[in-house]
């Protein structure tokens, strides 16, 4: 399976974001598995409508501590996500925040 991050800031969605899923959809493909997202934090939009990009399921991780972007704590969350779901591949957007989880585990 590919998991790919879905970026927020101020509860919407970053377009980043939706290019990531597509991303990560077409390369699933490829691999001849599923495309799966996660979010950390609440969002004012309808996550199912990430389907339209590819994602098959979108797991989230609600916490008001997640609002706000912290590069140690998100990176933290998502890596046990990421183990507890299993997946193959994990997709970030190429943008500050996507990049930041490389350097918070670095």
């Amino acid at each position: 399976m590919v998991l790919i991050y879905i970026d927020q800031a101020d509860q919407e969605i970053k377009k980043a974001s939706l290019e990531a899923i597509s991303y990560g959809a077409a390369l699933a493909k490829q691999m001849g598995t599923t495309a799966e997202a996660f979010i950390l934090g609440t969002v004012n939009e309808d996550l199912s409508q990430l389907g339209k990009y590819g994602a098959t399921k979108v797991h989230q991780v609600s916490n008001d501590q997640l609002n706000h972007f912290d590069a140690r704590v998100n990176a933290t969350v998502a890596a046990e996500l990421v183990k507890s779901i299993g997946a193959e591949v994990t997709v970030f957007a190429h943008n500050t925040n996507g990049k930041s989880y490389n350097s918070a585990v670095s």
